[in-house]
């Protein structure tokens, strides 16, 4: 369905979506189940409070989209360290996998696998930690300017 609907393909790729694709969606999503109902699934997720968000759970965000993202913060920053790296390389792929990150899970495992301290362990500069928090706020669609 990803492939074929253009209001998923944008959710994919980190790009965000209008109230009129939302409710296409919706539509489409209903033909084929009818049991599914977006509006209860929005209520029952703690964890995000944007549709985008909750569907990017289920897809994923497109590989290429969160290459250039982190791409270009490695370019900003280009003495990174082998650790610093890592981490970078472990985030990319949950981001992959789930859409998004919850700020907090950057101080559990995996993340606390290279430094107890996760990412305040990891990038102890803070102008770099925090650079790295504003591209997750982005990421995440938190920020009304993304």
């Amino acid at each position: 369905m990803v492939e074929n609907n253009a209001a998923l393909r944008k959710i994919r790729e980190g790009q965000a979506i209008t109230e009129a694709e939302i409710r296409e969606l919706a539509e489409q999503v209903t033909e084929i189940d009818p049991a599914i109902n977006l509006e209860e699934l929005k209520q029952l997720s703690t964890k995000v409070d944007r549709l985008e968000l909750i569907i990017r759970e289920i897809i994923g965000l497109d590989e290429a989209h969160v290459e250039k993202v982190f791409t270009e913060f490695m370019q900003t920053y280009p003495h990174l360290n082998a650790n610093q790296m890592r981490f970078l390389s472990l985030l990319k792929s949950h981001i992959k996998h789930f859409g998004s990150i919850q700020l907090e899970k950057l101080y559990e495992n995996p993340f606390t696998s290279l430094h107890h301290d996760g990412l305040d362990g990891v990038f102890p500069e803070e102008t770099t930690a925090d650079a790295l928090l504003e591209v997750l706020n982005q990421i995440n669609l938190t920020d009304p300017e993304a």
